[in-house]
Formats: structure tokens, sequence, C-alpha cells
């Protein structure tokens, strides 16, 4: 049973729904609650921007929609931009917030829909409990990579020297003696 419910013609006057999403390195589960809490729609989601759209787009007819996820980096970030794309607010819950939220109320979160509902339950019930996820444009985004990629080379490039290094100096201890006679610091 891939769904419970279509959303299509599901709609009351100043409604709000609220997505659970609990994000997979290749599928996603969703599922939604209507303004009383109650349990409208649950579905597999493939890590497909097509799919993602045209799921999230059946939401659209509600007059707000709060996207909750549990990734909002990496394998979550096409759940973002499209929900983003449609409009919809969207928040994240971290993980240890999510778990610690699961045991508060003694569920035992160990399936994708159970994540997913916990997720949308927290959405629903306590909001402030969910974080904002800050809005970036495509140049502040791109610059946090390259500084991100920047640190891991300069890391890498240390590691190499370090160990280049301590084999010389294994093979031949007086290397050192002649990177500091030609001032040569490595």
């Amino acid at each position: 049973d891939q769904q419970s419910q279509h959303t299509k013609g599901y709609h009351m006057e100043g409604e709000k729904v609220f997505i659970g999403i609990d994000v997979g390195k290749t599928s996603h589960y969703l599922i939604a609650l209507d303004g009383t809490g109650e349990e409208i729609y649950h579905r597999e989601v493939h890590q497909n921007e097509a799919e993602i759209l045209h799921v999230l787009s059946e939401f659209s007819g509600f007059d707000e929609v709060l996207v909750a996820i549990d990734q909002p980096h990496n394998i979550g970030s096409l759940i973002v931009r499209c929900a983003k794309y449609l409009g919809y607010e969207v928040r994240f819950i971290p993980s240890k917030t999510m778990r610690s939220y699961a045991e508060s109320h003694n569920i035992a979160t160990k399936t994708d829909k159970i994540d997913a509902k916990v997720i949308a339950t927290a959405a629903y019930k306590d909001p402030d409990i969910l974080r904002k996820i800050a809005d970036l444009d495509a140049d502040k985004a791109l610059l946090r990579s390259l500084k991100k990629r920047d640190r891991d080379l300069a890391y890498d490039r240390t590691k190499a020297i370090n160990r280049l290094r301590a084999a010389l100096l294994e093979d031949m201890p007086e290397f050192e003696a002649i990177l500091k006679e030609n001032r040569l610091d490595c």
C-alpha cells in the first residue's frame, strides 16, 4: 500500500498540513497530518526531483504547509529545494531531539514509517523544537562548499607532508639536520 489517502479534494478553510519526512539515501518516507493531527497521507518517495515535486504538490490545496525533515543537507537537500520551490515552510529536527521526543512519548523508532510519523507529530504538536533551515543563495552555498573543500585539502596536505617526513626520517635520520641546515622547513 503506497499511500493511505490522497490529499486531492481534502481541504478545509484555514487548514494546515504537517508533513514529516524520514530522509534516506535512495528513498524517503513521508507522512502528512492534518490540522487535527490525523494522518491523511503516507508514502515512500524516491530520491527523484520529479517524483518529490509531484508528491509535495498534492498538498498545494492547503492554506499552510510545514515540511519537517530529519536531514536538511546532503541526501535531504533535494527535498528542501523542492519544498521551498513550492513555497512551503521547511524545518528540520536534529536526530538527538527526534530520539528524545520519541522516547518521551514512548515510541520506538525503528522503521522509516515510524520515524516519519514522529517527525510529523513533532511538527504538529511541538513545532518549536524544529530548527529553521537557513536560506542560502547559490553563491553562498558554493562559497561554503569551497571553504570546506579548502579545509579538507589543507588537512590532506599536512597529513601527506607528515607521513613523508616520518618515512624519510625512518630511513635517513640525518634528514632532519639537512632540512634545518638548508632552512627547508616543511
